[in-house]
């Protein structure tokens, strides 16, 4: 669910090109912009996840659940507070949760935020890592509905056939971005350089430290995740380094070949500023950790940003 948004288009582009022989169906309210699908192995199906009652007859057949489903972005309503906690969206992954355990799902896999729901942690300004037992200090309200979710998610499926995984994903770009997409640093950096246009940074870019993980390095641990038949249920999906704002664009326009305009603004509410995610759970459990250096990643989402453009 959520197959036209960032992650998913990413994840259902993967799985087409690396397991031709699983039948995917993606749901979203949005028409699906991915053309690739040689074998036919994947269908669209526009629909919201958010009014899950059209959603029994597609969770029927369903073995795995993979929900990028939500309703808020963190980029434009992080710092809302006056905007209040999304009952609807927790109703609706509740009756999701049902359908998916009522259809004998084997697995439902959630994505959670690993920034968001752990909020800064820091020592002497340094990024400190966050592993999957550390304690959940949101400071967004993106942040404390997911941690309310992964309740929701874990409580409701305790006791089910169905088994459940918390993804905790850090700050994730890719080559595949959607035109419709416009949150997630880096490809935002890279598009403003390209069009010689201006991008904001909000906050002091020298002391923001962030987890980067490329596209390619999530899918390939979610890949790991659907044959994982151990007993946890929560993992962090990130490059395990912290890396400042300042660093990031030094390399973009390393690879751009031309500077970055920059508009610096005040640091926004909710804007986790310093984390950095521990993956040693997924190293072990899942034999997985990411492969793609960021200054690959970064050229990588360079050149298709590059194509979409020309």
């Amino acid at each position: 669910m959520g197959d036209t948004g960032f992650l998913g288009s990413n994840l259902i582009h993967h799985f087409i090109s690396f397991y031709p022989l699983w039948q995917c169906t993606g749901i979203s309210r949005r028409s699906s912009g991915l053309l690739l699908n040689p074998n036919g192995s994947y269908q669209h199906v526009c629909l919201d996840a958010n009014t899950p009652s059209s959603l029994e007859q597609w969770m029927q057949w369903a073995d795995v659940v993979v929900d990028f489903a939500h309703s808020r972005k963190p980029l434009t309503n992080n710092d809302d507070k006056d905007s209040g906690l999304d009952y609807e969206y927790f109703q609706a992954l509740e009756t999701r949760l049902r359908l998916a355990e009522k259809s004998s799902v084997h697995l439902y896999l959630y994505s959670s935020s690993g920034g968001a729901v752990y909020g800064n942690k820091y020592d002497d300004g340094i990024a400190k890592l966050s592993a999957e037992e550390s304690a959940l200090k949101p400071i967004s309200i993106y942040g404390l509905e997911k941690c309310i979710a992964e309740q929701i998610v874990a409580f409701t499926l305790r006791e089910s056939s169905t088994n459940y995984v918390l993804m905790r994903i850090s700050n994730p770009y890719g080559s595949l971005v959607p035109a419709h997409r416009r949150h997630g640093f880096i490809p935002r950096l890279l598009r403003s350089i390209l069009a010689d246009d201006t991008v904001e940074i909000w906050g002091d870019p020298d002391s923001i430290q962030k987890d980067f993980i490329f596209m390619e390095d999530v899918c390939a641990c979610i890949a790991k995740i659907l044959s994982y038949h151990g007993h946890e249920h929560v993992f962090n999906i990130g490059s395990a380094t912290s890396i400042s704002l300042t660093n990031v664009i030094r390399i973009a326009e390393e690879k751009c070949g031309r500077r970055a305009k920059l508009r610096l603004s005040e640091g926004k509410p909710g804007d986790v500023t310093k984390f950095c995610l521990d993956i040693s759970r997924a190293a072990k459990e899942l034999g997985w950790s990411p492969s793609t250096p960021l200054e690959d990643g970064m050229g990588k989402t360079l050149a298709a940003l590059s194509m979409e453009q020309s």
